[in-house]
């Protein structure tokens, strides 16, 4: 068990580390729209967290290739920050920071590299999203970033091949290389500054180094504990550095002088803890934490070690999940991210003070519990890890579904064994057998899953990232390439339709001749919203589902891409009968009234920059503590391929634009500008702007929370019965 965790972490790892013989795939990033799910949380595994100290903020990344901004101790979202992404790796966030005044993020991983075969970096603005600058031309991925504390220079730590990747510093104010290590023998895991402007690293070659001020090698050491140091961290003081590691339950405290080793901190009554991939001290420097794999069935604890590191460990459960990150908050606070994904806060006192879990159907325990109908049209699926609760889908239904408990028609398990299939070593395996032969993976794909078909004769794999049908032999008849893993698969009892449950809780349907995509569909885990779509990007939803999908479109490299939820075109892409008209088609039912298209329906979502909705951005420019307390906000907007009519602000969903000015006319219909002042009616206030072109409706949003020596005031009003 032990073994299977760890090969599972260093797969987190080294997936994204084979880079050196790729294809670059195009000069510039995809220009078709990406369809991503969108529920104001991560959908995926959190690789990345910074702590925005002054405004007391958490940013974090995922491999849902977003930047996400938290108010604490709300873990209201602030922001949503994306940049370019395309198929594939290209867009994961690897290594992330944030400027000392909070202002501005560094953010670097798989980015660039599918396009340029080298590596780029991306600052981006905090309080518009704005992408403002990208440094080029870096040698690697970068898998680990830091920020001076003068703000003045970035340390990168890169992947690559020993002597190519390592150590490198960047002038923030225009990219300048100013420092570089190239003598690394594996990868650079984490990087830290020190009080003094020391900085030191770690990296999977088993050693620590230092630099001094001037970013120069000071000395390097082998660190005792583990093989495979991941994390380190000074001490507020600046006298000790803690190590973690990624193969071992270890945590080695050196002295950040000379690295030398000071203690181990102890493990007396640490059972079931596979490794530390995460260290850090308290703000005051009274305790030590530690988190990472754990491999208990109760919930993943973290450590906590009093008396600077030198103390009995007191253990806090936190989470069915690996804890991937754990950052130093003020106060004697720690924030944690795990992989469900969720983010949350120990308090001073060592309890959880705050979780911020995910809205996603967890499917990761879903192999063998994803029913399917014969035909394909039904599914019942578990709502819950533990299975206790299941609900159901029927894709040709109508109205709210979400509170079905089970399907309408027969519904199977799929099927797991037959006379002529042998399958085995397959559950999270690299090298799965089918009747003793391996099939072709890409290197470090896991097999996750597996339905035989109807006739017995093949077998339908997922995996890591993808799904395949594949012979007796092993041979292989398609393959497609998926979003995210396989968790479940089955097949319909008629054998047109392939059905996989994916780890960003979307379920999708595939023609079982050639993997083309059919529906998708997505179940939010409160149990109540859903929204199902096309390819072509139709759908039908619950009253509230068409919120939580939408398209990413990318602007070239150098610019802040667009993102339009589908609500946004509800007026085109709502379309219930086109959604089971395309399924019916799938099913194979091609009588002439369901195979001939509809006469309104030959929108495709690759024309969706042709209807795109206005590009608004909105920002706090001022908030003053009067009697009633008062925003001043920046508002811009432009045209895509459609002139703006007119743009609406709403505080707390109330709109407080006059109708005299709302509408826009001449010259602003092609790009407008407003500076606005608002009353502050409540202690937490979403502002809201909306803008319409007559087709689609352009979207920015932002927050104002209140301090607490300020007091709303409400200003008495008018009620109109009409």
């Amino acid at each position: 068990m032990l073994a299977l965790h760890l090969r599972h972490c260093l797969a987190v790892v080294c997936a994204a580390l084979l880079v050196s013989g790729l294809p670059a795939h195009g000069a510039e990033p995809t220009a078709e729209p990406l369809l991503r799910v969108e529920t104001g949380m991560h959908t995926s595994f959190i690789r990345r967290m910074v702590v925005d100290a002054p405004r007391n903020r958490l940013i974090t990344a995922a491999d849902d290739k977003t930047i996400r901004v938290w108010q604490m101790p709300e873990t209201r979202l602030v922001a949503t920050l994306r940049f370019p992404i395309d198929h594939g790796h290209e867009g994961q966030i690897f290594g992330l920071a944030v400027s000392p005044d909070g202002k501005t993020i560094a953010a670097g991983g798989w980015t660039g590299w599918d396009w340029e075969k080298s590596a780029s970096l991306y600052l981006i603005d905090v309080a518009t999203g704005t992408l403002l600058k990208r440094f080029r031309n870096l040698p690697h991925l970068v898998n680990v970033i830091a920020w001076s504390p003068d703000g003045a220079h970035l340390a990168l730590g890169l992947q690559g091949p020993p002597g190519e990747g390592g150590f490198q510093v960047l002038r923030v104010s225009d990219g300048a290389t100013v420092a570089t290590d190239r003598l690394y023998n594996d990868k650079v895991m984490d990087i830290d500054f020190g009080p003094s402007g020391t900085v030191v690293t770690v990296a999977l070659d088993g050693m620590a180094r230092v630099y001094g001020k001037d970013y120069r090698l000071a000395g390097r050491r082998v660190v005792p504990g583990g093989k495979r140091p991941v994390s380190v961290r000074y001490s507020p003081d600046g006298s000790l550095a803690a190590v973690g590691f990624i193969d071992a339950p270890a945590v080695a405290v050196l002295s950040s002088a000379d690295l030398t080793l000071r203690f181990h901190a102890s493990s007396a009554g640490i059972t079931q803890q596979a490794s530390f991939m995460s260290v850090v001290w308290s703000s005051d420097g009274q305790f030590l934490y530690g988190g990472g794999e754990y491999t208990g069935d109760d919930l993943n604890p973290l450590y906590r070690w009093a008396d600077a590191g030198r103390a009995a460990p007191a253990r806090i459960p936190v989470s069915r999940n690996r804890i991937s990150e754990i950052q130093q908050m003020p106060e004697g606070q720690i924030a944690f991210a795990v992989e469900d994904p969720g983010v949350g806060v120990i308090g001073g006192n060592g309890t959880v003070a705050v979780y911020r879990g995910p809205d996603i159907v967890n499917f990761s325990a879903a192999r063998g519990l994803l029913h399917v109908s014969n035909s394909g049209d039904a599914i019942s699926y578990p709502l819950t890890r533990d299975g206790k609760s299941r609900h159901a889908f029927h894709a040709l239904g109508s109205g709210d579904q979400s509170l079905s408990s089970a399907p309408a028609t027969e519904v199977f398990p799929p099927r797991l064994s037959a006379p002529d299939i042998q399958l085995t070593n397959w559950q999270d395996s690299y090298k799965p057998l089918i009747n003793g032969h391996a099939p072709r993976l890409d290197d470090y794909e896991l097999s996750r899953s597996y339905a035989i078909t109807p006739d017995g004769n093949a077998v339908l794999l997922g995996t890591e990232w993808a799904m395949r049908l594949l012979n007796s032999d092993a041979t292989q008849r398609w393959a497609v390439k998926l979003p995210a893993t396989a968790w479940a698969v089955n097949i319909s009892g008629n054998g047109r339709l392939a059905i996989a449950a994916l780890s960003d809780g979307t379920i999708r349907w595939y023609r079982m001749s050639d993997g083309g995509e059919v529906l998708s569909y997505f179940p939010h885990a409160n149990g109540r919203d859903w929204i199902a779509w096309t390819p072509d990007g139709y759908y039908t939803s619950s009253l509230f589902g068409d919120n939580y999908i939408g398209w990413h479109l990318n602007r070239g490299k150098d610019l802040t891409p667009d993102f339009y939820r589908a609500v946004q075109f509800d007026r085109i892409l709502y379309r219930p009968d086109v959604v089971a008209q395309h399924f019916r088609s799938a099913m194979g039912v091609t009588t002439r009234d369901l195979s001939a298209p509809l006469a309104d329906a030959d929108f495709k979502i690759a024309k969706l920059r042709e209807i795109a909705p206005p590009r608004l951005r909105l920002a706090v420019q001022s908030v003053s503590a009067g009697t009633i307390p008062r925003a001043t906000l920046k508002l811009d907007g432009e045209k895509n391929a459609l002139d703006i009519r007119d743009y609406t602000v709403f505080v707390n969903n109330i709109p407080v634009t006059p109708n005299r000015e709302r509408q826009l006319r001449g010259r602003e219909s092609r790009e407008f500008n407003r500076t606005i002042e608002i009353d502050l009616p409540a202690r937490a206030n979403e502002i809201r702007v909306e803008s319409f072109n007559g087709v689609s409706m352009g979207v920015a949003e932002t927050f104002i929370g209140l301090d607490r020596d300020i007091a709303p005031s409400l200003e008495a009003g008018n009620l109109y019965l009409l």
